[in-house]
């Protein structure tokens, strides 16, 4: 390989470092950026968790709900029911619920248990969803595209791009894997067409909302549009990573989240 670099670069480079329209951007224009995001920091969780602790009652999230299938997919999901309040609700949620893995996108955006937390890194470049249980959400805001061919292939959590509209984050995400939306019994099932629109804003200093859309148009006879709101954790200070496939460090117990340490 030949390692010389070509004349051509050193002029490239020459002019770079002497024009201030290529040179890198300045503290000062970095700074700008950042003051123009919104602040999102904190811990957050769903609404239906911050009920559950609230009031003990469980709320099923509305991606738990009935899909607009069309009507060969209506036929196949015959059988299939959402997931219905239990009658009293349990000292300690049932396996059904209480799950240890948030089940990719867009299940992990409605988690319905206080454990389930997440926060957010807002950047120029990209915003970070962090969850309790480890997984991180990439959505890039730098002008990028989605790959192409080759590049492009379906995973749990999708390829998301976004761009801000004022303060709200509009995120644009496919190449999610087919199947169902979560790991719960009777849960839509989404083909690899499916193709998701967030838009994800701050209510109030203490509620984000999250209008999603889901378009799969294999499977639906129209999108299906959902709002799923989130609160400001008040009672936590920190991440705390989720552990309960083999001895369950963090419980729910009477609604309130345990923490064990190992």
């Amino acid at each position: 390989m030949n390692t010389r670099m070509p004349l051509a670069l050193y002029t490239v480079l020459a002019v770079a470092l002497t024009c201030p329209a290529l040179a890198a951007e300045t503290p000062t224009s970095r700074a700008r950026a950042f003051a123009a995001l919104p602040d999102w920091t904190g811990l957050w969780e769903t609404e239906a968790a911050a009920g559950l602790v609230a009031t003990g009652k469980f709320e099923p999230p509305r991606l738990w709900g009935k899909a607009p299938y069309n009507a060969e997919w209506e036929k196949k999901s015959q059988g299939s029911r959402p997931i219905q309040e239990p009658a009293a609700p349990p000292a300690d949620l049932p396996p059904a619920v209480k799950v240890c893995e948030p089940g990719g996108f867009p299940a992990a955006m409605e988690v319905p248990v206080p454990d389930s937390l997440f926060e957010m890194l807002v950047t120029p470049e990209q915003t970070l969803l962090v969850s309790t249980y480890g997984s991180i959400r990439h959505i890039y805001t730098d002008g990028r595209q989605h790959p192409k061919g080759e590049d492009l292939w379906p995973t749990a959590d999708g390829h998301s791009i976004g761009h801000w509209d004022g303060q709200t984050l509009v995120i644009d995400t496919i190449a999610r894997e087919a199947g169902p939306v979560g790991p719960v019994p009777g849960a839509a099932e989404l083909s690899r067409q499916a193709h998701f629109t967030e838009r994800l804003r701050r209510l109030d200093a203490d509620t984000l909302q999250n209008a999603m859309t889901i378009d799969d148009p294999q499977r639906f006879s129209h999108p299906w549009q959902l709002v799923i709101r989130y609160k400001r954790a008040m009672d936590v200070d920190r991440m705390i990573e989720v552990n309960c496939r083999e001895n369950d460090r963090n419980p729910v117990i009477d609604g309130n989240f345990v923490i064990t340490p190992p």
